[in-house]
């Protein structure tokens, strides 16, 4: 269940990794921990499509199955509005992993998702949202989980530096693109960007789906 993406990962965020393992992401894995452990999935946020994006995995036989509950906890990213770039995002989703476990202990899995924009650093810079998911099947008693990222939606660059301009810590581009466009989710300009043909809560799957791999 952990694949190995520390390739991804910069020295400083496997550092990072390895003290959230100790702040209280390991747990043993004998028979009598593992049988106390309840059948639940706790996603570490109560934003309705990262939510919707983990209900849809159990109904595909993920996580236990469709029977497993799903339960959320409004856990803290410990990062701007807007993270920018792979370090901030990475720190955002292991700190609300973390974060879930204090809210609710107990539970088999624990899951965390953080959208961040990086950069492609061309003549003329663009802009792409991602999002690191983080997956932690506590069963196996390993302490580092599953990382994957989802597939990239180019943002307009208009509106990450707005949003920029603004500050990181107070907004994200997804609200400068609803400003201006009416009708678009800010929390998901993804489906707009991509001409209807994908939501963020198809990406989040497919990250996730990466992961539990």
């Amino acid at each position: 269940l952990y694949p190995a993406f520390a390739g991804a990962l910069s020295r400083s965020s496997a550092a990072l990794l390895a003290t959230r393992v100790g702040e209280g992401m390991a747990m043993p894995a004998d028979g009598a921990a593992i049988a106390a452990l309840e059948p639940v999935v706790v996603v570490a946020s109560t934003a309705a499509m990262k939510v919707g994006a983990v209900r849809r995995l159990t109904t595909e036989g993920c996580f236990g199955g469709a029977a497993t509950a799903v339960e959320a906890v409004a856990a803290v990213s410990g990062v701007n509005e807007q993270p920018f770039g792979h370090e901030e995002t990475v720190r955002g989703v292991l700190n609300r992993l973390v974060d879930a476990r204090r809210l609710r202990p107990g539970a088999r899995w624990y899951i965390a998702v953080e959208n961040g924009i990086f950069e492609l650093a061309t003549e003329s810079p663009r802009y792409f949202d991602v999002a690191w998911v983080a997956v932690d099947d506590t069963a196996h008693g390993l302490g580092i989980p599953a990382l994957a990222h989802s597939v990239g939606i180019e943002f307009p660059r208009e509106f990450v530096e707005s949003a920029r301009a603004e500050g990181f810590d107070r907004t994200h581009a997804g609200h400068k693109i609803a400003a201006r466009n009416p009708g678009v989710d800010k929390q998901d300009p993804h489906r707009w960007l991509s001409a209807e043909r994908v939501s963020r809560e198809d990406l989040l799957v497919g990250a996730l789906s990466a992961a539990w791999g």
